[in-house]
């Protein structure tokens, strides 16, 4: 029970109390209390403006993107409580930002699955169906309406245009399709009609107009009964077309009249002006017909006499085939090549003889006057052509006379066996033409050649060739000029180890990888000239020595490296050999032979040795050229080991045929001629000849001087 505050006391009334300070402490609470409410009211609103940012935030950290994938998926994010300042924004802005991610995302998905699945419209529906079915399960369950109604009408809308568009697409692939098919079956139509094959144009005519028909069906635009009447017009033209050819064929002046009558009879169901261009487009063929028979007449009449002049110049060589020869007779018939056949034929056998024996034949013509005066020129006309024959191909044309025959001889895998049958078949050709001729044909020569600049040979292979033909094999000089000496030398160098240094050198030198310019070639020319001597050797052949010792040097130095005077020096040597002064002149000697026993050699040259080497000579001959031998100035190296002998005027030994005489000389010989005395084998059988004869001499005598004696003592007896 409250206490009521006395106020009177009987009639004394009490002073009254000061309220003023009490006053001002309400005065002062009052203020505390709007303080508080404006403090509160801030941070209410201070914690709904943050709350905004933090759903925000907060919906952004749940939402994570797979790197890799390209995948979004959604964590949880919890709503807050509502007593808590900025709850409701808080909770407003995560959904509305939620809802937005999906938005979007579904947004991009769909738009993927659209381009995707745009050719499958049940792969699109699938697709949608389970990202739908996912971004549900992870949404918060008040969301799900909308969500799913905002996806669902996106996923409608694509869906109806991807069917659209299928179906849009399909149509026209089967119309595509069918459109081919009557395409190509119109083609085939008209080409069955145009060779006139009836049985198979009516089965293709069905083909065409069942696709013509199934075109229908899913066109509505295509006019079935127009394409099966434009089909019957494009056929009945080839028909007509072929009944006109097969008349040309025949008789082309039939073939005009048939043409001529057709032009007033135009088919039912076709344009007039349609059959007026197809009349006149078949004028024009039957024209281009006409003209091409003329022409292809002519050509072939160009080309039987072509082929005619070529077997008789084949029958004039020497080298036709009999069927040719037939069928050249059969081809000129009645014309004036027949003369030329036999013609050729009256000179095949001049052609077939050898060069001496041709020669006698011209001769006897020309001693014939005016009655050898036409043959005479047949066979000179004819000896041109063999000698245009020599020149482009020697060993050809002596196969194709068959005066040799190489067999199955392969150029780029030669043997010894080969090359050896090779350069006597080549000896007997040489001899039969009266001219070199070389071991391989024109196209053997030029695959060697191509095969030996070719990136699939290695040097190595190059100088086991090369040595197996050896430089006497006719071939080396059909090689570039540079090539040929260069080559000629490696395949004669009998170190094995030398000659694939000038091969392998040699390719060097052409790549780049050795250079020799400048000072530095002019070096080495010097160097060249003071071992080998300035007239040593002729010029040529100093030539060939110089390129090749270039070559091996370019083998045994280091790419780029600089000039070795030494090892150019060492070089020369080794493709040289020994250079020597031999009677006062320098000299290359053979291999393994001294320049005593070199001279020694020509020294004591007797004369069984010497007719052995020059051949059949006058006794009076043979002792003026030992003479010359045994006194002459120089030997002189040319090549392949082999020497002349020439005084200093220039005059030298002649063989039996007129041609300067090359002497063979190498250890061989010398060990088979020389004897410990120092002398030759051949001048000790002399001696052991003359010796004998003396003896023989001595008896005979003896003898005699007897007789003549017993006939002195019967005489004084009697």
């Amino acid at each position: 029970m409250a206490i009521k505050p006395i106020t009177r006391y009987g009639k004394f009334t009490p002073t009254g109390v000061d309220q003023t300070e009490a006053r001002k402490l309400e005065a002062l609470a009052g203020v505390g209390q709007r303080v508080t409410e404006v403090a509160v009211a801030y941070g209410k609103a201070k914690r709904e403006q943050e709350a905004v940012g933090e759903a925000v935030q907060a919906a952004e950290e749940a939402r994570k993107v797979d790197p890799v994938t390209g995948e979004v998926t959604y964590g949880e994010v919890e709503k807050r409580s509502a007593f808590k300042f900025g709850s409701a924004q808080f909770n407003q802005t995560l959904n509305a930002t939620v809802r937005s991610q999906r938005e979007q995302d579904s947004r991009a998905k769909i738009a993927e699955f659209k381009e995707t699945y745009k050719d499958d419209p049940t792969g699109f529906q699938s697709a949608s169906e389970g990202y739908l079915k996912g971004l549900l399960e992870s949404a918060p369950e008040e969301m799900r309406p909308t969500i799913r109604q905002d996806v669902s009408s996106r996923i409608l809308t694509a869906q109806t245009t991807i069917n659209t568009n299928f179906q849009t697409k399909q149509k026209e692939t089967v119309i595509n399709l069918h459109k081919g098919n009557i395409n190509d079956g119109v083609t085939e139509a008209t080409r069955l009609a145009r060779m006139g094959d009836a049985d198979a144009l009516a089965v293709e005519k069905q083909s065409v107009f069942a696709s013509i028909d199934a075109r229908a069906l899913v066109d509505e635009d295509f006019d079935p009964v127009a394409a099966k009447q434009e089909y019957n017009n494009l056929v009945n033209e080839q028909t007509e077309l072929h009944k006109i050819n097969e008349l040309f064929d025949k008789d082309p002046e039939s073939a005009y009249a048939y043409l001529d009558d057709l032009r007033g009879k135009i088919p039912k169901g076709v344009d007039p002006d349609s059959w007026d261009k197809f009349t006149a487009s078949a004028q024009t063929e039957l024209g281009r017909r006409a003209t091409a028979n003329a022409i292809k007449n002519k050509r072939k009449a160009q080309q039987d006499r072509e082929y005619v002049d070529g077997v008789v110049a084949q029958i004039g060589m020497g080298t036709a085939d009999s069927e040719d020869v037939q069928k050249a007779i059969a081809m000129s018939e009645g014309t004036d090549q027949a003369k030329n056949i036999r013609d050729a034929q009256e000179v095949a056998q001049y052609s077939a003889q050898p060069t001496s024996e041709r020669t006698k034949l011209r001769n006897k013509a020309e001693e014939l006057g005016t009655e050898g005066a036409e043959l005479l020129v047949k066979m000179e006309a004819q000896e041109y052509k063999i000698q245009q024959a020599l020149v482009k191909d020697p060993m050809g044309l002596a196969i194709q006379q068959g005066v040799v025959d190489l067999g199955d001889f392969n150029p780029l895998n030669p043997t010894p066996d080969s090359v050896a049958l090779a350069k006597e078949q080549a000896a007997e050709a040489s001899e039969h033409y009266g001219v070199q001729i070389p071991i391989l044909t024109a196209s053997q020569t030029t695959q060697l050649i191509e095969y030996f600049n070719s990136e699939d040979i290695t040097a190595e292979q190059q100088a086991a060739i090369a040595r197996v033909y050896g430089a006497d094999s006719g071939i080396w000089s059909q090689f570039s000029k540079e090539n040929a000496r260069v080559y000629a030398q490696g395949a004669t160098h009998p170190d094995a180890t030398v000659s694939t240094g000038i091969f392998k050198g040699n390719y060097r030198l052409k790549q780049g990888n050795v250079k020799v310019k400048g000072t530095d070639k002019s070096d080495a020319e010097d160097i060249f000239i003071k071992y080998i001597g300035s007239d040593t050797v002729p010029d040529a052949d100093a030539t060939a020595l110089y390129e090749a010792s270039l070559a091996y040097y370019a083998s045994t130095v280091g790419q780029g490296a600089d000039f070795d005077k030494d090892a150019f020096k060492s070089a020369v040597k080794a493709v040289t050999g020994n250079v020597e002064t031999v009677r006062g002149f320098k000299t290359i000697l053979p291999k393994d032979v001294s320049s005593d026993d070199l001279e020694k050699y020509f020294d004591n040259m007797s004369e069984l040795e010497y007719r052995k080497i020059a051949g059949d000579k006058p006794d009076n001959q043979v002792k003026m050229d030992l003479e010359l031998i045994r006194n002459a100035d120089r030997i002189v190296a040319i090549k392949d080991g082999k020497y002349l002998v020439t005084h200093a005027n220039g005059q030298a030994v002649f063989n039996a045929n007129g041609m300067p005489l090359e002497f063979t000389v190498n250890a061989e010989t010398i060990s088979a001629n020389m004897l410990r005395t120092g002398k030759t084998l051949g001048q000790y059988e002399e001696e052991l000849r003359e010796r004998t004869a003396q003896k023989q001499a001595a008896k005979a005598e003896s003898l005699k001087r007897l007789q003549e004696f017993k006939e002195i003592e019967m005489g004084v007896a009697l």
